[in-house]
């Protein structure tokens, strides 16, 4: 019997190759065409505690993503943009990082995933400044407002100079019910 490592290894290597393969553009529509993307794809979803391999099939649907008929494999025939947006909590900071670049290159091709994708990054890594606004308990409103430190007076917020809330609603889409004061 062969150690249980030894199989793990030659698929690495296999997700290695795959990936530099993909990098010729005449490739890319041949793994299109094979059932490939999603093999990795349910690979993925199989070694996901096994972090090289998931970072080498992460950067090998990154170098898919640049072609159009394996990006359309990928997005519209697997739910791998839900995947990379869960790999952006992932402990390991290699994974993160390379999730958030292949999110970077969903958002430049399709403009419906980029609204969702915005969102939830704005989520993850505004996470603690969201629930502050959420609680909304006094020091953390004014935190918010610039107040605590005496950055934003009262006179440059009615003034429209400094309207965090308005901001932070325009950008996401979000109905602001607090009154403000601001006009737009």
């Amino acid at each position: 019997t062969e150690p249980h490592g030894t199989s793990d290894d030659i698929i690495l290597e296999v997700v290695i190759f795959i990936g530099t393969c993909v990098n010729d553009p005449n490739c890319a529509p041949i793994f299109a065409s094979s059932q490939l993307i999603t093999v990795l794809y349910d690979l993925m979803a199989d070694k996901q505690e096994d972090d090289e391999i998931v970072l080498q099939i992460t950067y090998t649907f990154f170098r898919c993503l640049q072609h159009e008929s394996t990006r359309d494999v990928l997005l519209n025939h697997t739910q791998v943009v839900s995947y990379f947006v869960d790999l952006l909590y992932d402990k390991n900071s290699e994974i993160r990082k390379m999730a958030d670049q292949t999110l970077d290159v969903v958002m430049e091709f399709d403009k419906e995933w980029a609204k969702q994708i915005r969102l939830r990054k704005f989520q993850i890594y505004n996470a603690d400044w969201l629930q502050a606004i959420e609680r909304d308990e006094g020091f953390g409103a004014d935190v918010l407002r610039g107040r605590a430190t005496g950055m934003v007076s009262d006179d440059m917020e009615n003034a429209g100079m400094f309207a965090p809330s308005r901001i932070i609603a325009d950008t996401l889409f979000i109905e602001d019910d607090e009154d403000d004061g601001d006009q737009d």
